[in-house]
């Protein structure tokens, strides 16, 4: 908990979003780009909290505090600070001149109010609504929360901010110029939006009840502005604010409507072929009813139908309208209806009424009677609507992250690999180096003592002597071949039994290698470890000066005798010194190149080690998410609430009815 609070705490200090404050303790000079990346690395680290917690059996503890109430207690904090800086505080510090005086109070005052204000908007707002599957919610969010998956995050705030209003939610949808500011201005009774020949409407625009006309606008990087409805074509108008230009982020207008004071909100959204065939605007995402208009001269086309599914997927009530019927006769209406029910029937599979709309003239009653008898009924049953909606957007919403998750474990799965043989490979290469340090940090003495070496070698010479003057009847003996084939076949003997266990540790390691490279699906290529030269050989005859021994008088006769005599005279001639020299060099020598051997050795397998081991780090992290995401799906599985939305529901958002009850 301590690690996540201080990971949410790293985050908001590199949010560049946050809005600027002026006693901040810190420059704000983060970027997009590293509070992204920051946010990503995050989401890793509490996926890997959540797989360990999931490895143990620990369930993660829910939430219990409310954050209004947490933030109300804050903005009490900040009451009592701003209180205290009116002169009946500030008196404690000393006399408070008049004028500085006025000027804390009015402060104080001020900022007091202001707070107040915020306290009662939180004490009074409504709380979120109970609805089936509501458990689910808290769950959705920290799992898209935690697993980064931003493409969810705007239906999460959506249908966040949808369960906190009472009202009902209708939205209205249609091509560019279908009539939707038009028949909303019909039914507000007045000319409350723009329209005209051209495309109006560049962003939803909210409508709710208020005592008196008033729209309000809110900005990405600018205060909230309130502002006449006569103004409200500068905010919305593609033509006077194109591609959002003024960064509006939300449209509201309050007016004084009957209709509205049933306890509805009224959306007028973007023409979506302006916005993209197919594509709801996000207006879509917390509408619980839907009102499409169709043109009823035109056959629906594929972005009618993919509009009207995705709607219904999302747990909207649609109602579906022919405008502009005006232009047909009744009868031609009738058929222009079926027509319309029919294509959308064969595209989405789902039977919807289609009701004949118009504004013009006597057929504008048309519009009264489906406003009434249509609409009306939706308002009289706003409850039901509005539990319907929620509930059907908490298990959409439940779909597409279990969805979005499951696609995420298909591409982890890809890199992630079996946890027990990554943690094998790891250790074997771990073990391995560790063996192969205390290998290279020995100091290994070939000739170990040398004194005693050196007298073996000569007394191995004084014997072979021995066997010669036994032999053969020499008056000298040149010992010096006898002295170099000795020191020369022991030194062979010390180089290769360095060359043995050289040989050993670098089968070692290689087999390590190969070990982690099996733990890995796609892993690189082991190259082999380099061989070690060859043993530098010792020259003894370069080393050993010519020794010559004179036959004695009285020749021992047992043999014995005669080498231990022989040995006697070679010391006195500095044969023992001469030898242990050339051992000393020789064995500097061998040392020089066992290390040079093992640095090679070394070098390549920390390369390779060290790509391997990259590669089992990012297996074992994607082991560890692959784990996370499959407890996290398993857990939104397990949720209680009402399935999503299929081709089958269509009665669920929309009452069924054959192709003759349409109305005229």
């Amino acid at each position: 908990a301590y690690i996540d609070e201080r990971l949410a705490e790293a985050e908001r200090r590199l949010d560049p979003s946050a809005a600027p404050r002026p006693f901040a303790a810190h420059v704000a000079d983060a970027t997009l780009l590293q509070a992204s990346v920051l946010r990503d690395y995050a989401a890793r680290v509490r996926a890997e909290m959540l797989a360990a917690l999931a490895r143990a059996g620990i369930e993660p503890p829910a939430p219990h505090v409310s954050a209004v109430a947490a933030a109300r207690a804050h903005l009490r904090a900040a009451a009592i600070a701003a209180e205290e800086l009116g002169t009946r505080a500030m008196r404690g510090y000393g006399p408070v001149p008049e004028e500085l005086a006025r000027e804390l109070n009015l402060t104080s005052a001020a900022l007091i109010d202001l707070l107040d204000a915020m306290d009662r908007y939180l004490a009074q707002a409504p709380q979120p609504r109970e609805l089936p599957g509501q458990d689910a919610l808290p769950v959705l969010a920290r799992a898209i929360r935690v697993h980064g998956l931003s493409e969810l995050r705007g239906a999460l705030d959506a249908l966040a901010a949808r369960r906190r209003s009472s009202l009902l939610e209708v939205a209205f949808f249609g091509r560019v110029n279908s009539g939707k500011s038009s028949l909303l201005n019909h039914i507000l009774g007045r000319d409350a939006l723009p329209v005209g020949a051209r495309p109006i409407t560049g962003m939803p625009i909210r409508i709710v009840h208020g005592a008196k006309a008033q729209g309000t606008a809110w900005f990405v990087d600018a205060q909230t502005e309130t502002f006449d409805p006569a103004r409200l074509a500068e905010f919305a108008d593609a033509q006077q604010n194109p591609g959002n230009r003024r960064h509006v982020t939300a449209l509201q207008l309050a007016l004084p409507a009957p209709i509205l004071a049933r306890g509805i909100a009224l959306i007028d959204t973007p023409g979506y072929g302006a916005l993209g065939a197919g594509d709801p605007s996000p207006a879509a995402l917390a509408c619980d009813v839907a009102v499409v208009l169709l043109d009823a001269t035109a056959a629906p086309t594929a972005a009618d139908a993919a509009l009207v599914d995705a709607l219904v997927r999302n747990g909207t009530h649609v109602l579906m309208v022919l405008a502009k019927a005006d232009l047909l006769s009744a009868e031609d209406g009738v058929l222009a209806s079926s027509h319309a029910q029919s294509a959308l029937y064969a595209a989405t599979r789902r039977l919807l009424p289609v009701h004949l709309v118009s504004i013009r003239g006597a057929a504008a009653k048309l519009a009264d009677e489906w406003v009434e008898q249509v609409l009306g009924s939706c308002v009289r049953d706003r409850e039901r609507h509005i539990e319907q909606s929620l509930a059907g957007k908490v298990a959409r919403l439940k779909e597409e992250t279990i969805a979005a998750l499951e696609r995420r474990l298909v591409a982890v799965r890809t890199r992630a690999g079996d946890a027990g043989a990554i943690a094998a490979a790891q250790t074997a290469l771990r073990d391995a180096l560790t063996r192969f340090g205390r290998l290279r940090g020995q100091q290994e003495a070939a000739f170990a003592p040398v004194d005693e070496v050196a007298e073996q070698i000569v007394a191995q010479a004084a014997y072979n002597a021995a066997v010669v003057w036994q032999a053969e009847f020499l008056p000298t003996i040149d010992v010096t071949p006898m002295l170099a084939a000795s020191l020369e076949g022991r030194a062979a003997s010390a180089a290769a039994a360095i060359e043995r266990r050289i040989a050993a540790a670098r089968a070692a390691l290689a087999n390590a290698l190969q070990t982690a490279r099996a733990a890995l699906a796609d892993g690189p290529d082991i190259a082999e470890l380099p061989r070690p030269p060859a043993a530098p050989r010792l020259n003894a005859a370069a080393t050993i000066a010519v020794t010559q021994v004179a036959r004695p008088a009285l020749l021992p006769p047992i043999r014995a005798l005669l080498a231990r005599s022989l040995r006697r005279r070679l010391r006195r001639l500095g044969v023992y010194e001469a030898v242990g020299v050339a051992l000393v060099g020789h064995e500097d020598r061998l040392a020089a190149w066992r290390s040079a051997a093992l640095s090679a050795i070394g070098r390549a397998f920390a390369r390779q080690a060290g790509r391997i081991d990259a590669q089992l780090k990012k297996s074992a992290a994607a082991a560890a998410d692959s784990a996370a995401l499959r407890t996290e799906i398993e857990r939104l599985r397990s949720l209680a609430g009402p399935a999503p939305l299929g081709p089958a529901d269509a009665a669920i958002a929309s009452d069924r009815v054959d192709g003759t009850q349409v109305r005229r």
